[in-house]
């Protein structure tokens, strides 16, 4: 049986996508003094959130609309997926804005850090992606799938 390890990572970004923003987004919007437990064990801690949830984000919505490309190496997964790379990015960047701009009307303060968390956890998310469909690419053309 051929595992389609390509196949399974589009499916599961379609799938895990509007899961996790919709989590990001109620966490997001959540009083602080509710989310302050969930997050005082990472690094850097609101920031550190912020990144995390943003990187699972960029990693499930880059699954979803990567295409593999004509060979496995991630220089050749970033040309082939450029546009949708900045497409993930600007889009994750419009809805951390987005949050960013709502959470007064939800009680929460506006920081233009955590802005900068989310984008750079949006980008380790889509550096993750990049390795992991190169590294997929890379056992499809091995294992002859």
């Amino acid at each position: 049986m051929k595992i389609r390890v390509l196949r399974f990572f589009h499916w599961f970004g379609l799938g895990s996508s509007p899961l996790v923003l919709l989590l990001v987004t109620v966490l997001s919007l959540l009083p602080s003094s509710g989310s302050a437990g969930l997050i005082s064990w990472l690094p850097f801690g609101d920031k550190g959130a912020h990144a995390l949830a943003y990187a699972a984000l960029g990693f499930c919505m880059f699954c979803a609309v990567a295409a593999r490309g004509e060979t496995w190496h991630p220089g050749a997964v970033i040309a082939t997926n450029r546009w949708r790379i900045v497409a993930i990015a600007g889009l994750l960047i419009a809805i951390g804005l987005t949050i960013e701009l709502v959470q007064p009307l939800f009680g929460r303060s506006m920081e233009l850090l955590d802005l900068v968390a989310d984008g750079i956890g949006g980008i380790l998310g889509i550096a993750v992606g990049i390795l992991l469909l190169a590294l997929g690419s890379y056992w499809e053309e091995r294992r002859g799938g």
